[in-house]
């Protein structure tokens, strides 16, 4: 067993402000807290980019989301998909050490019964909970030999990299069957 901050190179959270949303052409897809549990997701917003401090949000691939207020502890894998995106500053990131741990691993044991039960005794808040960094880096992993943390890891990658191939798949045919809508709908007006 090894403490998550023995495993990361930093657990954080953003700074807090006020969100500079923009139009889609101006600005990079911000995910919510809700967002991490979507397989699709729904009603993204954008951050204008060319906000000052856009680059203290943007996310990166094999980064760990968690979330932090309301409904704690549900973690994301970034993968190519999100890689640049930005993230609430509700949402823990967590930086995993490339030769020590797996981010697939991690985040499959970050989704076990073991990591929730750990994450849901740091819990605090009396109406809305809420998780701090600090909260997790106690968290205890076990950490198996190199290989067995490939198996697992590579497996949670996959379906992530799946999810990511069926979402740009099912956005392709929208666009595909909405073009052919417009095209039969101009044909019936001439």
């Amino acid at each position: 067993m090894n403490k998550l901050k023995n495993l990361s190179e930093c657990i954080f959270i953003p700074p807090r402000i006020k969100r500079p949303y923009s139009d889609r052409e101006f600005g990079i897809p911000f995910l919510s807290g809700t967002h991490l549990v979507e397989v699709k997701f729904y009603d993204l917003k954008y951050i204008n980019k060319f906000y000052k401090r856009l680059e203290s949000f943007v996310i990166r691939k094999d980064w760990i989301l968690i979330s932090a207020r309301g409904t704690v502890g549900r973690p994301f894998l970034v993968t190519d998909l999100t890689d640049g995106w930005t993230a609430s500053d509700n949402i823990i990131r967590i930086l995993s050490k490339k030769n020590t741990i797996s981010p697939g691993y991690l985040w499959a044991f970050l989704s076990s019964i073991y990591a929730q039960t750990q994450i849901n005794s740091f819990k605090a808040g009396s109406v809305q909970d809420l998780l701090q960094p600090s909260h997790l880096e106690d968290i205890l992993v076990p950490v198996p030999p190199k290989d067995i943390q490939d198996e697992i890891g590579n497996r949670v990658i996959q379906a992530y990299d799946l999810r990511d191939s069926a979402i740009w798949i099912e956005e392709e045919a929208v666009k595909q069957l909405e073009q052919k809508i417009l095209e039969l709908a101009g044909s019936e007006l001439s």
